[in-house]
């Protein structure tokens, strides 16, 4: 069992920096990280305006 802490605490570091880069980012940390996406589908805000929208709701 500590063997397993270990290694979420060794891992924790590396989602916190990839969610970082996606909230900053957005779609392009995608391609930052490697994924291979259509020049249409990193234009597409159709993501940013449904979390601008949600925000604003509140």
């Amino acid at each position: 069992m500590q063997s397993f802490a270990l290694v979420l605490r060794l891992a924790a570091p590396v989602f916190l920096m990839v969610g970082a880069l996606h909230l900053a980012l957005g779609v392009e940390a995608d391609v930052l990280l490697g994924a291979t996406l259509t020049a249409e589908a990193v234009a597409d805000t159709t993501l940013v305006r449904r979390v601008t929208h949600a925000a604003n709701e509140r």
